[in-house]
């Protein structure tokens, strides 16, 4: 990013000015949408840590700025899924995987853009008893170019997740996927 876009970054943070990046997908009824997972790109990054740096009364400023902020990768966080039908457990993030929104599942798999690396998230989720399930999430890393509204992302678990918790009950599914929606976005 050069010196003007990560002064345009920081100025969009500091306004509240950033693209949630959330990928969504329809509840199915009219009153919403689940939260499969969030991505960023370079641009939301620093906007983002100037936005939180201001709800903390601090300034943030372009020497502060990362390489790991700034780098050309487009970032997607899947988080673990809390389980308790029957008692605590979770449903841990096994791969996260960008492919074309269109076509079948072979035609989809055939152009699948892989992760270049994966980042651990644990995770914990505790019932109202005390009782403990440890998860695991992923931040999985794709080549910028990956962003487009043509491609949707799939996470994968290692077994059927709830995603989502409203009046519709939200989403089971193992592989879940949402597309991208770049209204916003930088």
């Amino acid at each position: 990013m050069t010196p003007q876009l990560i002064a345009e970054a920081i100025a969009a943070g500091e306004r509240g000015n950033v693209a949630s990046g959330q990928l969504t997908q329809s509840s199915g009824f009219s009153w919403g949408s689940i939260h499969i997972a969030t991505f960023s790109t370079p641009f939301m990054r620093v906007a983002a840590a100037a936005r939180q740096a201001k709800r903390t009364y601090k300034k943030f400023t372009p020497e502060q700025v990362t390489p790991e902020m700034v780098a050309l990768e487009l970032h997607v966080y899947a988080w673990s899924q809390g389980l308790s039908e029957h008692g605590p457990a979770a449903a841990n993030v096994t791969a996260v995987v960008i492919t074309p929104r269109k076509g079948n599942e072979e035609q989809k798999a055939a152009k699948a853009i892989q992760a270049t690396r994966f980042e651990e998230i644990p995770m914990v989720f505790q019932n109202l008893f005390g009782a403990k399930a440890e998860g695991v999430g992923r931040m999985a890393v794709f080549p910028l170019s990956a962003l487009t509204e043509d491609n949707e992302v799939h996470v994968v678990y290692d077994k059927e997740a709830r995603i989502g918790a409203n009046a519709a009950g939200g989403r089971h599914c193992d592989d879940c996927r949402a597309g991208f929606d770049l209204k916003g976005v930088r």
